[in-house]
């Protein structure tokens, strides 16, 4: 990632992903981030651009299936004068091939590897999240509520995440983060959990 001075009233990122899951799929993303900062709120817009490469299995004679997809991020957040945020945010994402009905298409199934079959059902057609959170003396803690809905079987999925930030010193911060995610459509239930250290680079 590359980008500009993040606290100026306009700012910008260059973000380039490479993500490999083996024998499964590919995903080359290219993103750039826009920040317009005020006073009290800013507003980000973050076009996105995806290659998509999917596995198929080892028996099946025939090249991977290739996607790709556009995806627009969009968020407002608001500061208080006592240290509290607000915001408000929602992405959707566009495919090139119809993968809507992938997760029950017969061909698909038979064709995709299992684990392609799995990871690539967490590819969001559209999500929708808020976010409080408040500065604490030598950090900060944030709630989230996500609401997302899967490109590949339509299944909606809420999640929630309590994240706590904590400054060991200027160039140190410790996170932890931890949350619940659920599925009405397969009646689940899954919890998780992250624990993460930030060294910063002036």
């Amino acid at each position: 990632m590359l980008g500009s001075n993040p606290y100026k009233d306009l700012s910008a990122a260059l973000k380039i992903e490479h993500w490999k899951a083996d024998n499964a799929l590919i995903i080359d993303t290219t993103e750039l981030k826009l920040t317009i900062a005020t006073e009290s709120s800013q507003i980000t817009i973050s076009p996105q651009s995806r290659s998509i490469e999917l596995y198929l299995r080892d028996t099946i004679q025939r090249d991977n299936i290739n996607l790709s997809s556009q995806g627009l991020y969009l968020q407002y957040q608001y500061f208080s004068d006592n240290g509290m945020s607000f915001s408000l945010s929602h992405q959707s994402h566009k495919y090139s091939k119809d993968i809507s009905k992938a997760a029950t298409n017969p061909i698909l199934l038979f064709i995709l590897q299992p684990a392609t079959l799995s990871l690539a059902s967490g590819f969001e057609k559209e999500s929708s999240a808020v976010n409080i959170s408040t500065q604490l003396t030598n950090g900060s803690i944030s709630f989230t509520h996500k609401v997302s809905i899967s490109a590949f079987d339509s299944a909606k999925l809420k999640s929630y995440l309590i994240d706590w930030q904590h400054s060991v010193n200027s160039d140190v911060a410790l996170n932890f983060s931890i949350g619940q995610s659920s599925s009405d459509e397969s009646n689940t239930t899954s919890e998780f959990y992250n624990i993460s250290i930030t060294y910063y680079f002036y």
